[in-house]
């Protein structure tokens, strides 16, 4: 397994401090006080435009949690599953 250099060190740390505050923002839009912002009896696409506003920000939270994990088991870890 390779050793992480002190440059990959700061990388990673700067990509889970950006992760973590697009989690936050999720968060905070999508059950908090963002929600004030869509609670109207407008539709969108057929369904109503507060169920499309929650249904985004879990997308959003999805695609947080994929690119968490392929930076987590990048291609260059080898898999522990393999026999040595």
């Amino acid at each position: 397994m390779s050793e992480m250099t002190p440059s990959m060190k700061n990388d990673s740390t700067k990509n889970d401090a950006q992760l973590a505050a697009i989690v936050l923002t999720c968060l905070s839009l999508a059950v908090g006080p963002g929600l004030l912002l869509v609670n109207r009896p407008v539709f969108f696409l057929g369904i109503p435009i507060v169920y499309a506003w929650a249904i985004f920000w879990y997308l959003v939270l999805c695609g947080v949690a994929i690119a968490a994990r392929r930076k987590t088991f990048s291609s260059d870890q080898k898999s522990t599953d393999t026999p040595e």
